[in-house]
């Protein structure tokens, strides 16, 4: 079964909202939140609150049972008698605000080949939903004190999927001086052909992705947010947003294939990388 509370799109290349390699210090000043409207322990609370639930059918007097009676004592602990769930992963994939203190937090649970007709010999999908209701109290003497407790799961459907926005990147890049600098900036990037940083305009800093132990990367095309050759334009900084489609190769063979969103400016006669960047981003085009 599956569930969620709303759509949790999967994206594919290109495709994960969060800049890592900023071309010059932001400031990290950011409009005032509640700190209750924000915490992220509601979501971690939710997941661990799972967690402990699926363990607990398996004994009563076991620990997990315990710590779910301790954490919230009107909830029910299952039973599963001979044949108890397998759980391999758990997240929380959404919370939303339902209240005054108090959040309903969507769980993901990777949970493969768990019998749903015995008889029959089916079993349920890989992934289950389910939402924890969370609520969480500051006390009034404050201290950092603080309360949380959780309602009784229920199991819900799953996301569907989404659409990406439509790529703003619409021209192939062919042979030249762009693609060797995309090129050249993820074989070395990617831990294949030394450090990235000759690659780096100034004041961006990016270290190099080394516990993968790739081995080769090939890049097998690269489009951008707007028509040309290639060429380094004769005015320094002049930008590009290029996406490219990379497949690397570890040591035992395997081939990952990858995607990568990037910004580039023109400086010095070359290309140079001003930012790792979000694949669902829309670059403006820079003329």
């Amino acid at each position: 079964m599956a569930l969620a509370a709303g759509p949790v799109a999967l994206f594919g290349s290109c495709s994960w909202p969060a800049p890592v390699a900023p071309a010059a210090p932001v400031s990290a000043a950011r409009p005032a939140v509640p700190e209750r409207l924000a915490d992220p322990g509601v979501a971690g609370f939710g997941e661990l609150f799972l967690g402990l639930w699926l363990r607990s059918g398996t004994s009563e007097q076991g620990l997990a049972a315990r710590a779910l009676k301790a954490m919230a004592p009107s909830v029910r602990v299952p039973v599963w008698g001979k044949r108890p769930p397998v759980v391999e992963a758990l997240a929380a994939v959404r919370t939303v605000r339902v209240g005054d203190g108090v959040w309903s937090v969507t769980v993901a649970a990777e949970m493969p080949d768990n019998t749903v007709g015995e008889e029959y010999g089916e079993t349920g999908a890989g992934v289950r939903y389910f939402a924890v209701p969370v609520a969480l109290t500051d006390h009034p003497q404050g201290g950092g004190a603080w309360t949380f407790t959780a309602g009784a799961p229920s199991e819900v459907t799953g996301p569907t999927a989404g659409q990406l926005p439509d790529s703003s990147y619409g021209a192939r890049v062919e042979a030249g001086p762009l693609a060797d600098s995309v090129t050249g900036f993820l074989a070395a990037y990617l831990g294949t052909s030394g450090g990235a940083e000759r690659y780096l305009a100034p004041g961006v800093v990016l270290s190099s992705v080394s516990a993968a132990g790739y081995r080769a990367v090939e890049v097998e095309q690269i489009f951008a947010d707007r028509s040309g050759s290639g060429q380094v334009p004769g005015a320094d900084g002049v930008a590009v947003h290029v996406c490219a489609e990379v497949v690397a190769r570890d040591a035992a063979g395997r081939r990952w294939p990858l995607s990568y969103a990037l910004a580039l400016t023109a400086r010095a006669g070359r290309w140079e990388i001003a930012a790792v960047e979000s694949g669902l981003t829309v670059p403006r085009t820079t003329s």
